[in-house]
């Protein structure tokens, strides 16, 4: 013996929808389902941090984020990336340790304004080299971020 059947809102509103719509959303439904596996099966996913370059910006991300958390909680940017391995009186840090880039040579951190809070994190690149083509720099550049001498 079966229950009353409950109609939910979003069956309402499905059934308000105009037919053209219903079968767009459909599509993308069967779409979603036909394309996620296939990503996952074909390895087309997106897969940055498989070249060096990639690993790089992940790690400055990652710094990134680190320097804003702490910024956020002492009002002051770290002197260096090693000051946000040190532990607060919880025991607490804001990353475990601060990797080497992927070429093997530290990141170079400045604080270029502290007042405006604007810092910059630099990697050598391939070259190993500061100050060359092929540096790789956090954060980004944007349209409202100017270049900084090097």
């Amino acid at each position: 013996m079966s229950g009353p059947v409950v109609r939910t809102r979003s069956a309402e509103v499905w059934e308000t929808l105009p037919w053209t719509l219903r079968i767009l959303g459909a599509l993308t439904g069967l779409g979603l389902l036909v394309s996620a596996p296939w990503a996952l099966l074909t390895d087309s996913g997106c897969r940055r941090h498989d070249s060096p370059k990639g690993v790089a910006l992940a790690q400055m991300s990652n710094f990134g984020g680190a320097i804003k958390l702490y910024s956020l909680d002492r009002r002051s940017l770290p002197q260096s990336l090693e000051e946000l391995t040190r532990s607060d009186e919880n025991g607490n840090a804001y990353i475990e340790k601060v990797p080497r880039d992927p070429w093997g040579q530290p990141y170079v951190y400045r604080v270029l304004d502290a007042t405006r809070q604007h810092y910059e994190i630099r990697s050598g690149g391939e070259d190993r080299e500061l100050a060359t083509d092929d540096d790789f720099s956090w954060p980004p550049e944007g349209p409202d971020t100017k270049r900084t001498q090097r």
